[in-house]
């Protein structure tokens, strides 16, 4: 899987593909100023608020568009490129890697293999997406792929 940048890196709304193979699992849109994304996938449509929890705390908290909170995240004290993400009262751990490329892992609860292994698309000036500049796009980038994975944990249990 791999999230593609499908608009010009400044526009004031960006928009995110996560594409697996040659299909479009989900289309991320964030718009940094509103602190939003609004994620599409499998007919769904949702939009998130991301709230810092304070300025000096490493957690944030996810919110839906009704104003109720619908999961967070923290990193990992240590480990900046770390931590975890509960969605509906999923837990999921992520790390995130630059070398070779910049990518996200996902993991399960008690989980050593992960979920899915998430590239991130590098720009045309050779800067990854998850450099300095579109750091606040990771967050949205984690939200959208653990709630892919907890819509399709969802759906296997449907059946």
């Amino acid at each position: 899987m791999k999230w593609v940048l499908t608009s010009n890196k400044q526009a004031i709304i960006r928009e995110y593909q996560l594409m697996d193979e040659n299909s479009c699992k989900v289309v991320a849109k964030i718009n940094p100023l509103h602190k939003s994304v609004r994620i599409s996938c499998d007919n769904q449509h949702r939009l998130f608020f991301v709230e810092e929890v304070s300025p000096f705390s490493d957690k944030y908290i996810y919110t839906n568009e009704y104003g109720m909170e619908i999961g967070s995240m923290a990193l990992d004290k240590q480990n900046k490129a770390a931590g975890t993400i509960v969605i509906d009262s999923t837990r999921y751990s992520y790390r995130e890697q630059s070398n070779p490329l910049p990518a996200f892992q996902i993991y399960g609860r008690g989980k050593f293999q992960p979920l899915f292994n998430c590239n991130l698309q590098p720009t045309v000036t050779g800067v990854s997406i998850a450099g300095k500049i579109n750091e606040i796009d990771n967050k949205y980038l984690l939200l959208g792929l653990c709630w892919f994975a907890n819509l399709k944990t969802t759906k296997e249990f449907a059946y």
